[in-house]
């Protein structure tokens, strides 16, 4: 089973870009790996292709990249669409990522990780 990456992003302000990074991609990893998912499927810029590389995740793509429009500085996007698996290859870099998690703690008022109950 796999899952889709929706709207995943770093604020430019934050004080620690790389560190903030790496525990968003570990959020992801271990909310995916939660679910059941296998992989994930994403449609996103090159930059995200060439960070998990520098982390040792490999990706798979679908297709070549494609001009996807320009920056705000008018240079252009190329996206692409490709999966990240999160089993084999990459088991061990995704867990390291997934590791940085555990100490934090994580508040789920959309009750996306589990079923919420109402009482009657």
């Amino acid at each position: 089973m796999g899952a889709g990456i929706s709207r995943f992003g770093v604020s430019p302000g934050a004080q620690n870009r790389s560190d903030l990074a790496r525990l968003t991609y570990g959020l992801m990893f271990a909310f995916a790996r939660s679910r059941g998912a296998a992989y994930l499927v994403a449609l996103a810029d090159r930059t995200y292709e060439r960070y998990l590389r520098t982390h040792g995740i490999r990706t798979r793509r679908y297709g070549p990249p494609q001009d996807i429009g320009n920056s705000k500085d008018g240079k252009p996007i190329e996206g692409l669409l490709g999966e990240i698996p999160l089993i084999g290859d990459n088991f061990d870099q995704i867990s390291a990522l997934v590791n940085l998690t555990h100490a934090m703690e994580i508040e789920d008022a959309s009750c996306i990780r589990r079923r919420s109950a109402l009482s009657a």
